[in-house]
């Protein structure tokens, strides 16, 4: 179960995790700096904000799936998890929660929620991670964008730079200092002024930022980065690279576990889906056979966990650490050769191709391509399979050849 957290978490796990005590109903008033009641908070971007009346957030069961909905939209999304959707509630209407806002792209995700436009203050019961606020900034470690303070990294925003940006934004001017987790892995993620800052911040090992670098290596895709920053030469990336140390490496990518045995392909009202316990691994809303097609070739090949490289959240299936085979599918497959690839701008993009065809289209991220290209090579993926017909309704997946 640990590892299922340490899999969602930039790093935040059972070292940094405590449980408190509850706290005094009508705690102290925090020190400065600390935005007065009265003081709006100002960010510099405009804020994605859903607001809604705590005492309409209502547990329902659609099944298999545990939501809060409020006035039938649906807030969030608990899985099988009863328990989960009725703590979530409790925390709502306990601290008359009534909007939330979320940055996209992290891991946990970023959430924020408020009352009457201000951050709950107080502590509470359960799971929660302390941190410094006013050390809180984002930067870039060991190939991703993270928000930490100086002792932990808080959140995983990958390439994105004006997210991780953004994020420590709010939790700086919202003057947060205590994440408070729902569910494991984490289904909802929410902050407070803590009350007992000062006893909590105590309780923080100093070698916390040693071990959170060591688990976010253990669960991204992490490839040695070449000596030259990635570039084309020739139209073609150059093959020399740096040794695989720490000092030395990139992350290119986030890695999910995967249950084996919880493998299957389900009908939903938007199609089919292949999915791994909670973790949905593909959508295909037509049901023309790639579902099972693909559930059967993870099955086959007992994938363990999935990587998602670059924005585009391209997939690459491992086993033991290990990209797949392509096996013998009759699935289309792309086959092409490592030295023909090159990153070429097409239509006012950038793309990733082979003699023959286009692979991937990257939009105006270069940088994605060439993180691509890396680790294409890096991992000899030489074959392109194409389950469904994406991007319409599909997924094209990496593999090594047979």
């Amino acid at each position: 179960m640990l590892r299922a957290i340490v899999s969602m978490l930039c790093v935040v796990g059972a070292a940094s995790a405590q449980s408190f005590p509850p706290l005094a109903p009508n705690p102290p008033t925090l020190a400065k700096p600390v935005p007065a009641a009265d003081e709006p908070v100002k960010l510099s971007f405009e804020e994605n904000l859903v607001r809604f009346n705590p005492q309409d957030v209502q547990v329902v069961l659609r099944s298999p799936r545990w939501l809060l909905v409020v006035n039938n939209a649906t807030l969030k999304d608990f899985g099988p998890n009863e328990r989960d959707a009725r703590d979530a509630q409790r925390v709502i209407r306990d601290y008359n929660l009534d909007a939330m806002g979320s940055i996209d792209g992290a891991q946990p995700p970023f959430e924020y929620w408020l009352s009457q436009g201000r951050p709950p203050t107080g502590g509470f019961r359960g799971m929660a991670i302390p941190f410094r606020r006013e050390k809180v900034r984002a930067e870039k470690v060991s190939g991703v964008w993270c928000v930490r303070d100086e002792q932990k990294l808080l959140w995983n925003f990958g390439p994105d730079d004006l997210a991780a940006k953004r994020a420590a934004e709010v939790v700086r001017e919202y003057a947060f200092d205590l994440m408070g987790l729902v569910g494991n892995p984490p289904k909802m993620v929410w902050m407070v002024r803590d009350s007992q800052r000062e006893e909590h911040l105590r309780m923080l090992p100093a070698s916390e930022f040693d071990r959170s670098v060591q688990m976010l290596l253990q669960n991204q895709l992490v490839i040695p980065k070449p000596i030259e920053p990635l570039k084309s030469v020739g139209d073609r990336l150059s093959p020399r690279v740096a040794p695989n140390a720490l000092a030395e490496t990139v992350v290119v990518g986030s890695k999910f576990p995967i249950d084996i045995r919880r493998v299957e392909s389900r009908r939903e009202k938007d199609g089919w889906r292949v999915v791994s316990g909670d973790t949905i691994l593909a959508t295909f809303p037509r049901d023309d056979g790639s579902a099972r097609q693909l559930t059967a070739w993870l099955q086959d090949n007992r994938a363990s966990e999935v990587a998602r490289v670059g924005r585009n959240a391209v997939p690459i299936f491992l086993s033991g650490g290990l990209p797949l085979r392509a096996s013998t599918l009759t699935v289309p497959t792309h086959r092409y050769k490592l030295n023909e690839l090159r990153i070429a701008r097409r239509d006012e993009q950038w793309v990733l191709r082979d003699s023959e065809a286009t692979l991937f289209e990257f939009g105006d991220h270069k940088d994605d391509a060439e993180m691509m290209m890396a680790t294409i090579r890096h991992l000899n993926l030489t074959t392109i399979l194409r389950f469904g017909n994406p991007p319409d309704g599909g997924l094209s997946v990496l593999a090594r050849d047979r």
